[in-house]
């Protein structure tokens, strides 16, 4: 009886693994009923295996407790974990996992085999845009990453770093992008926040793939106030990136170069460059062209800091005595701000400038001033302010004393516009239409104040009406003088009485230099 117990259990056993014996045997025969499994151009390599490596005996999975999700397809497991017997398990399961790979291994790739690489279901990209949306890679700038594949970047399975990229952020960025030139001097601090605050790593409607033109995406984080004022430099329209570099730089505020090198790129070249042609120079160019100006915008013309002429007295002192050139509002009515073929930055040279606003037909005579005839008018005037009438640089006939002797006006007797300092009461210190800078003959200046002596007889008059000649004649004692009212008279001062130019106590005396008894 027992022998006969052990004879059924044995058949009962044979019977349930000869069946499976059999398909063992019989495994390609699979292909009898599916054909396609093997059309592809890459196989899965555990199809050339076997199918019994993945599926167990056909029509017979109700005999076996195998999971409910895989008998639909008579895998020995549900997946990933039935691929996880020849694949590595660690590969999936870093800490940022793709979902696809939640949803199983044949969401990508295809169990048997595909016309693609990697027995994918398509081509990368285009494998992903089932997932993901396609407008986000296609926009007009696409990185060439994406061209070459979703796998440039990430992985597509798992990874330690955010978004599945094969490093972080800016370590993926550098194994394309030349690593030096985000590792300069000065950094932007948006490199650490990572590439992707200022740039969308697929595609973007801007130039380099900038999450936004610029310069509304610097506005992001710079303040713009300081972009908003009615004047706006030129090259905020070409972009930020014109002056600055975005990553990072040798030079201070990012820029592409030192200032003021970098202003010589779109504007003239001042410098202390003598082969320009350049006689004088603003020294403030030496310290920055921002010294004067805001490099971005401002409410004042040229970019300015403050108006002209507020700005130059930053440097310069103000000028606050009691008679001011009226140019002075406006510096550079008469001075360039930068460099100048002409000395103290003037716009042409210095006797040119003054001409600007004074008639030059007024200093045009037969007889000049010297100065005004070596064009020296700084050298009677104050080009900004005096404390004395017409800009002077000394009041009165101080100033006339600066070149012309003063022992001719020191004597004891002094001509009334010696003694009251009015030098140009009889002088024009520009022009004149006589010798000494007299608007007009000796006698004729004279008598302006002295209309008797014109009207009457002078010195004497002798029998017949005959009376001292005060012209017409030569002058006995200066050869080469006609004789004039300076024959007999010193016009400035005397020691002898009536400014008699010769010894005189009383008035013939002085006749007697002449007249000899």
């Amino acid at each position: 009886m027992r022998s006969g117990l052990i004879y059924i259990r044995l058949l009962l056993s044979l019977a349930v693994l000869i069946p499976a014996l059999s398909m063992a045997a019989d495994a390609p025969k699979c292909v009898v009923c599916h054909p396609d499994k093997l059309e592809a151009k890459v196989l899965h390599p555990i199809v050339q295996a076997g199918c019994e490596k993945c599926h167990v005996v056909p029509h017979s999975l109700d005999t076996f407790a195998f999971p409910q999700s895989a008998k639909a397809k008579g895998l020995f497991a549900s997946q990933p974990e039935l691929c996880y017997k020849c694949h590595k398990k660690d590969r999936f399961t870093k800490q940022m996992i793709h979902q696809a790979v939640g949803s199983g291994c044949t969401s990508c790739h295809g169990p048997h085999g595909s016309d693609f690489q990697k027995i994918l279901l398509s081509d990368t990209p285009e494998l992903c845009y089932r997932c993901h949306d396609r407008k986000a890679f296609t926009r007009a700038k696409v990185h060439e990453a994406v061209r070459s594949g979703c796998k440039t970047c990430h992985d597509p399975h798992s990874s330690v770093s955010p978004k599945l990229l094969e490093k972080d952020v800016t370590e993926t960025c550098l194994g394309c992008h030349e690593r030096k030139r985000f590792e300069r001097a000065n950094v932007h601090p948006a490199l650490a926040m990572g590439c992707t605050a200022c740039h969308d790593p697929h595609s973007s409607e801007s130039d380099r793939l900038l999450k936004s033109p610029q310069p509304d995406l610097c506005m992001g984080c710079h303040d713009g106030a300081d972009f908003g004022h009615a004047v706006k430099h030129k090259a905020l329209g070409i972009g930020c990136t014109a002056c600055h570099d975005p990553h990072s730089s040798d030079n201070k505020k990012l820029l592409n170069a030192e200032d003021p090198q970098i202003c010589y790129g779109c504007h003239a070249k001042y410098s202390d460059d003598k082969a320009n042609g350049w006689k004088s120079w603003h020294p403030a160019i030496g310290l920055g062209c921002t010294v004067c100006h805001r490099p971005h915008s401002t409410d004042g013309e040229h970019l300015l800091k403050s108006p002209v002429p507020d700005i130059c007295h930053d440097c310069h002192r103000r000028f606050e005595k009691k008679v001011q050139h009226p140019p002075i509002a406006l510096c550079t009515n008469c001075h360039t701000p930068h460099a100048s073929q002409s000395e103290k930055l003037l716009l042409a040279d210095p006797t040119r400038v003054c001409f600007l606003c004074h008639d030059e037909k007024q200093f045009k005579s037969r007889y000049v001033h010297g100065p005004v005839a070596l064009g020296l008018c700084l050298a009677c005037h104050l080009p900004h302010d005096s404390d004395n009438n017409k800009l002077t640089r000394a009041p009165k006939q101080e100033l006339c004393f600066t070149c012309h002797y003063d022992d001719d006006f020191r004597r004891k007797n002094l001509h009334p516009p010696v003694k009251e300092g009015k030098c140009t009461a009889c002088h024009h210190p520009h022009t004149a239409r006589g010798r000494f800078q007299l608007d007009g003959p000796i006698n004729s200046v004279c008598l302006g104040c002295h209309e008797a002596i014109g009207k009457g007889p002078h010195v004497f008059r002798g029998f017949g009406g005959r009376q001292h000649p005060l012209k017409g004649v030569s002058d006995p004692k200066r050869p080469g003088r006609s004789l004039a009212c300076s024959g007999c008279h010193n016009p400035h001062s005397s020691d002898y009485i009536k400014l008699f130019r010769y010894p005189a106590e009383k008035s013939f005396e002085v006749c007697d230099n002449c007249h000899k008894k």
